[in-house]
């Protein structure tokens, strides 16, 4: 992440399909834990986007995965996408452990994990990588994050994307071919 640059390649994005099927992708995790998901999309037909789709899936695992990590049997995560003022707002809510107002800070610096769950042996899960990550691409496409959480009753991540709209279809323009003989 420091010593090089993070490629973006913007690409017209349905971005409904790309959250559909990245909950179609996450939900087996979910149910092993017996968790709920929601997801909450503010208007139908929700708008396409020129934005990068794999960086968009990046933030949407990370975030999403996290969720369901620090969030207990039986818990909800939700994911609550709305386009609002010419920005898309990406809301990954869960009713997990939270964190503590203190700790907040530090949790997009690299190898932080403020209240990782232990594995077995006594070491944390993943290396506290994965928050400085998705702020390092949130900010390479042009958006912010912030994180609002209370201690013992969840948290709420919200990713703010630029939601540049994609150019109306239009036909490629086509030259008059002749009849093809009878």
């Amino acid at each position: 992440m420091e010593s090089g640059k993070l490629k973006v390649e913007p690409k017209d994005v349905d971005f409904k399909k790309l959250v559909d099927q990245f909950l179609d992708e996450v939900q087996p995790i979910a149910e092993e834990k017996q968790l709920t998901v929601y997801s909450h999309f503010n208007r139908e037909p929700f708008p396409r986007l020129v934005s990068d789709p794999r960086l968009i899936r990046l933030i949407l695992n990370n975030l999403f995965t996290n969720a369901i990590k620090y969030t207990d049997r039986g818990g909800r995560v939700t994911l609550s996408c709305k386009a609002e003022n010419g920005n898309l707002l990406i809301r990954i809510i869960d009713t997990g452990r939270g964190i503590a107002k203190n700790d907040l800070g530090r949790i997009f610096e690299p190898f932080e994990q403020v209240g990782a769950p232990k594995r077995r042996g006594g070491n944390l899960s993943g290396v506290g990588l994965g928050l400085t990550l998705v702020k390092h691409v949130v900010q390479a496409l042009g958006g912010k994050i912030e994180v609002e959480s209370d201690l013992g009753k969840g948290s709420t991540f919200t990713v703010t994307l630029p939601l540049l709209q994609a150019q109306p279809f239009r036909p490629a323009e086509t030259t008059p071919r002749p009849a093809d003989p009878i």
